[in-house]
């Protein structure tokens, strides 16, 4: 399991039909001059909104998506949903198995096929989940093994989660782990 930021570092930022410019939460210079961050300005959320799940994935949505973002300007809804497309097919299904398995199967398939419900919750329960996680397990480094008393939020990041939310457990670690004193040189 991989503990690391939402926004992983295959795709570094997008840049919006007007011009604006978003970049992932990055230690080091920016790659774009005057950009935002993607994920503190809430602009993420804004970009896929709450219709996520109603989002058709797959491998004609994917062809498409850079189609119409290079030919529709404007705030139409066709450039938003290519956005949302692109958004889901590469930053959540990388770090959500159920989606995965779903994104992989359509391309594979070549076929296109919505988020669905299921998938939507996983998209926006995914930082609670890591959260819970970390909780339930205290912290503990090793190999942790499912069995019938196995807790319910562990055996769910067994189940969804590739890769677990960093700030979550930068979160966890400063409330329960006490500072190292460095103590006199």
């Amino acid at each position: 399991m991989i503990v690391c930021d939402k926004y992983q570092i295959w795709l570094r930022g997008i840049v919006t039909h007007n011009g604006s410019r978003y970049e992932l939460d990055m230690p080091g210079p920016k790659a774009m001059v005057g950009s935002e961050s993607l994920h503190t300005t809430g602009s993420y959320p804004n970009l896929i909104g709450d219709s996520v799940h109603t989002c058709l994935i797959g491998f004609q949505s994917l062809l498409n998506a850079f189609h119409i973002l290079v030919a529709y300007g404007g705030n139409t809804k066709k450039h938003k949903a290519a956005i949302a497309v692109i958004l889901v097919m590469f930053f959540e299904a990388p770090r959500l198995q159920e989606l995965h398995d779903l994104s992989f199967r359509l391309l594979r398939d070549k076929d296109d096929e919505i988020v669905g419900e299921t998938n939507k919750h996983l998209i926006n329960d995914w930082c609670d989940t890591s959260r819970d996680f970390y909780e339930e397990s205290g912290g503990a480094e090793g190999v942790i093994t499912i069995a019938e008393s196995t807790g319910v939020a562990t055996k769910k990041v067994a189940k969804s989660v590739r890769v677990l939310c960093r700030s979550r457990w930068d979160e966890w670690v400063k409330d329960n782990v006490p500072a190292v004193n460095p103590g006199a040189w």
